[in-house]
């Protein structure tokens, strides 16, 4: 595994994501998903890239999802903007979701993972937590490469 690959993907600790997220009803999700995605596309991965117009659409339709919740929670009897939210907030799971199994099919690749293995980015817990799962292995791969690095250092120094 390459160092310096992993490291280029280490953003933040998976609780800041989480509470960024929720404190702006999803759209720092959409904003990390980007940001990673132009990362990822710097990889040498062979593949193609992630599309960078479909990032921004996921960014558009967060916040356009979020301006849609707010109004839906102060004009609660509307069941038609109710609606829209609720197709907006699908839509964007779903993009997000695409998103994650690109990014990790991508991340897999440039770092040599077969699948499966126990580095390799899982397809289970992609599906099920996508871009907290995904700053989470970055993290739990850096922390490994530090351990690797610390143990290193002390069987020199010995």
């Amino acid at each position: 595994m390459d160092r310096n690959l992993i490291r280029q993907l280490q953003s933040q600790s998976s609780w800041r994501l989480f509470f960024l997220a929720l404190v702006t009803l999803g759209i720092y999700t959409a904003y990390y998903a980007k940001s990673q995605s132009e990362k990822i596309n710097a990889l040498p991965h062979g593949m193609t890239p992630i599309n960078q117009g479909f990032m921004e659409t996921v960014f558009g339709l967060a916040c356009i999802g979020m301006m849609t919740r707010v109004l839906s929670i102060l004009l609660y009897d509307n069941l038609m903007l109710s609606l829209v939210d609720n197709l907006i907030g699908l839509s964007v799971s779903i993009m997000l979701l695409i998103w994650g199994f690109k990014a990790r099919n991508r991340v897999n690749a440039a770092l040599g993972f077969e699948p499966g293995s126990a580095r390799a980015f899982s397809a289970l817990f992609t599906v099920l937590f996508t871009p907290l799962y995904f700053n989470y292995k970055v993290n739990c791969l850096c922390e490994e490469l530090d351990s690797d690095e610390q143990s290193t250092q002390t069987q020199l120094d010995a």
